[in-house]
């Protein structure tokens, strides 16, 4: 058998008028309502992105005051650390000076100049 494009187009056109048809008595919604949906899910979605959007800054706030915190805490340790060894240098310092002999200074006295 032959088909011509006359034939060809005519099945055509009958095959989407038939898939058409089908479409619209098993669509579970009308057009609009269907709108709708998308429309009423795409707000969902709109107003989760928000949350998601307000709770992500609520918790990168809460870990960088975190994160501050314990820099102070940490900084206030080193400093405490920072001020025991220097006092323990000064110690040391102190007691090698102890038991190093001092040497005379020369005297300054107004013999010997004329």
């Amino acid at each position: 058998m032959i088909v011509t494009h006359r034939d060809f187009w005519l099945g055509l056109a009958v095959g989407a008028a038939a898939g058409f048809v089908a479409a619209i008595l098993t669509a579970p919604e009308s057009g609009a309502r269907t709108r709708e949906s998308i429309a009423a899910r795409g707000i969902e979605l709109k107003e989760r992105a928000a949350d998601l959007s307000e709770e992500a800054q609520r918790r990168a706030e809460e870990i960088q005051r975190k994160a501050a915190l314990t820099f102070e805490q940490e900084m206030q340790r080193a400093t405490q650390v920072l001020q025991q060894e220097t006092k323990r240098i000064q110690e040391m310092v102190a007691e090698v000076a102890k038991n190093v002999p001092r040497q005379e200074q020369p005297s300054t006295t107004s013999e010997g100049q004329a």
